[in-house]
């Protein structure tokens, strides 16, 4: 039969609601080569943002916080690793800041 592949618990939960038996659970993972990057590995104040870059992926939320953050650490860096919708718009934000 037909399986689900779910991220959460409660997508489990909200699965089986609607009739669904055979549901496996993989969550939401980075694999180890994303920390062990040399644009990350020993770097202070870096964060790293995995995604499919969609509009779900408050891109101009996160923008905003970061410039907020950078008042007072300038030295913060943020790397975006990953694809989708919203790179183009990503790409643009990152010109008009550098």
């Amino acid at each position: 039969g037909r399986a689900i592949f779910a991220v959460s618990d409660s997508m489990i939960k909200y699965a089986e609601k609607h009739g669904n038996k055979k549901i496996y659970k993989i969550t939401n993972g980075v694999e180890d080569w994303v920390i062990d990057s040399p644009y990350v590995k020993g770097q202070a104040n870096t964060l790293v943002y995995v995604s499919n870059f969609g509009k779900w992926s408050k891109l101009p939320l996160l923008f905003r916080v970061i410039k907020e953050i950078k008042v007072k650490n300038p030295t913060i860096k943020l790397h975006l690793i990953g694809d989708g919708t919203e790179i183009p718009f990503a790409k643009k934000v990152v010109e008009k800041l550098s």
